[in-house]
């Protein structure tokens, strides 16, 4: 364990983990960012981002994380590799700590910022990893202009799914949806509007069993599970919307969290346990984007250098 005691332990390097460390070095915090390099932030393998506010020419989802990481280590953020698995309260009020439990030693910290994201749900299929970021999407407002007029997949049948197939609409040609049952289970509004749109055509009772290509994505297999026919589709991209799940494992018991396990915050990113705040995809959000992720950071670590202020008396 280090002796050390950090003003604020951010957990993740996203958009949200590391827009924290630039407000809070900024304001003077002492702090470390612990990144996970196992469970690498989405946005950083996304092939380009052009809906992020000055970046005229777009640019790739692993730059902008580099990007960002220099700034923050500019105004004095530090970085570490550690895959936090636990943390844990000592003492109370001003004698309030925490210990951050990481791969091979236990961090001492006054506050704490969680932005471990979360991790969307995959297929499990040969050819997803190696088409994530370029061809394979989870979000259609982030990656919907690069396939105009275009054919691509989308696999779900819930709101997201219906939702995201919409605004594909906007851009595609053609939007294939694969579904595993022979109905949707997105409201019924939504499904007014998909049946609607003669863009869409549907695959009912089926699901993906591989996707192909070259240096992009040039068709899905599908099965059929009634039957159990097999045949290609070709496409130019597939679009999984089929859930998410919040990196807050570690946390336990400690935090309030919905139950889907996202960290319940207030609009200060505070969370249940005084001390400890959230912000990105880990909390429960409307809005899961980088730059509402940087807001959510911003908020966080303004949060946590008001209540430092505040148990160390250097109020003013």
């Amino acid at each position: 364990m280090t002796d050390i005691i950090l003003d604020t332990i951010i957990i993740g390097a996203g958009p949200a983990g590391i827009s924290a460390a630039v407000y809070a070095s900024r304001t003077g915090l002492n702090n470390l960012v612990l990144e996970d390099i196992s469970s690498r932030s989405q946005i950083s393998l996304t092939d380009r981002i052009e809906n992020f506010p000055g970046l005229t020419e777009g640019i790739p989802g692993y730059l902008f994380i580099e990007n960002l990481k220099k700034q923050a280590s500019k105004f004095g953020a530090k970085f570490e590799s550690s895959k936090v698995t636990g943390i844990r309260q000592t003492g109370d009020g001003k004698n309030k700590e925490f210990l951050v439990t990481g791969e091979e030693k236990t961090y001492k910290a006054l506050s704490v910022i969680i932005a471990t994201g979360a991790s969307p749900g995959k297929l499990g299929v040969p050819g997803e990893e190696t088409y994530f970021g370029r061809g394979i999407s989870h979000c259609a407002v982030c990656d919907a202009p690069f396939f105009k007029n275009k054919t691509v997949v989308v696999v779900g049948g819930g709101d997201s799914a219906i939702q995201n197939s919409l605004f594909l609409t906007k851009f595609a040609e053609k939007i294939l949806l694969i579904h595993r049952r022979d109905r949707l289970r997105a409201k019924k509004f939504l499904q007014d509007k998909i049946f609607a749109e003669k863009k869409v055509s549907f695959l009912w009772n089926s699901v993906v069993e591989s996707i192909s290509g070259d240096n992009t994505i040039k068709s899905v297999t599908i099965k059929n599970i009634a039957t159990n026919e097999k045949k290609d589709i070709p496409c130019d991209g597939v679009f999984v919307f089929i859930g998410w799940k919040p990196n807050t494992g570690f946390a336990g018991e400690l935090l309030n969290r919905d139950d889907a396990g996202y960290i319940i915050t207030g609009p200060g990113m505070n969370t249940s346990v005084e001390g400890i705040y959230a912000g990105g995809d880990c909390r429960v959000t409307p809005l899961k984007q980088a730059i509402t992720a940087s807001s959510d950071g911003a908020v966080a670590a303004m949060s946590a250098h008001k209540y430092i202020d505040i148990i160390k008396g250097t109020v003013y």
